[in-house]
Order: C-alpha cells, then structure tokens, then sequence
C-alpha cells in the first residue's frame, strides 16, 4: 500500500506542476491588462470673478484658498464594476467646506478607516466629568466616501468635495 501511495504521490506532482503552472501565468495575464475602471483625481483652486467661478489648476496652494478635488472613474470594460465605492482624501492642513460633497450622500471619516453619515460626531468629557456628544470640526474630517453601486460598462461617475486651505495643521494623523 505504501507503494502504490508512493505512485499516487508522484503522479499528482507533475499535475500540481501543470496546476500552478496555468494559476501563475493567468495571474500574470491578468496584472498585464489593461483594468477596466480608470479614476482620475483632479485638484482645481476655485477663483470668484464677475462671470462666476473660474477652475485653474492647483499646483500650489495657499491659506485662505478654496479648492475643489474631482475623481472621476471610467468603466472602460463591457461589464459593470460591482460595489464601487469612491473615496477622496481631505489633506492636513485643509477644512472640508460643508454641503460641498456632490453626490450630497457621502459619508465622512475623520481617520480615513472608519466612515459615517455626516455630521460626524464624537463623544467628550465635559470640564465636570459629564460625558456629552460633539459634532467633530470639519478640520478635522480625512476623507469623504460615496457608495455609488454598480457602475455600467462604458459609463463614467464623479463626485467632487470642497475645501479651504488653513495654516500649518497643528497635529497630523499617524
């Protein structure tokens, strides 16, 4: 029996060869193509003239500025892209402009980990010891997320958030 177990044994590594053989070359294959969703993150300074708002690029920044960062994402594949959900960083040193989420639906985090329906909130101790909830300052809001679903093939989403460029931020997430 342990013959013929030894046989079995040998026969099935040729198999498992040829097994992990294909599994590596479709894993290859399938990192050299192209992916089907595309996103582009776009960071505009917003300027206020006569005519309305003008777009120019943010290559630099300054305090009192008022940018507005754009993703869009482009499922260039024929089928849908399942669960899509987008997220847009809010940098140190910058304050999420209120209302400014378009789709207005998204949810907020201030650790970039953990997101909620916004206004976020928090709990704090009062000067008394009595614990009460706070509305978390919109400084202090990381990034915004959109749960946007199914996304078709061909078809593209965007969604945009606002904010204003502070001074130095005082504490930075680690």
């Amino acid at each position: 029996m342990k013959l013929m177990h030894a046989a079995t044994t040998v026969a099935r590594k040729p198999i498992l060869a040829l097994a992990f053989a294909w599994l590596a070359n479709t894993a290859i294959s399938a990192i050299a193509a192209e992916p089907a969703l595309k996103s582009h993150l776009i960071a505009n300074r917003v300027e206020t003239q006569a005519s309305g708002e003008v777009f120019k690029p943010a290559n630099k920044a300054a305090p009192g500025d008022l940018l507005k960062y754009r993703a869009r994402y482009v499922n260039k594949g024929p089928t849908p892209v399942a669960a899509l959900s987008a997220t847009i960083p809010i940098p140190p040193g910058t304050e999420y402009r209120p209302g400014s989420a378009r789709p207005a639906d998204a949810l907020a985090s201030a650790d970039g980990i953990n997101f909620a329906a916004m206004p976020l909130k928090r709990t704090a101790r009062a000067p008394a010891g009595k614990v009460r909830e706070e509305n978390v300052p919109y400084g202090e809001y990381r990034a915004l997320r959109w749960d946007l679903g199914a996304l078709p093939g061909g078809k593209d989403a965007t969604v945009s958030l606002r904010v204003s460029v502070g001074g130095v931020p005082t504490s930075v997430a680690k």
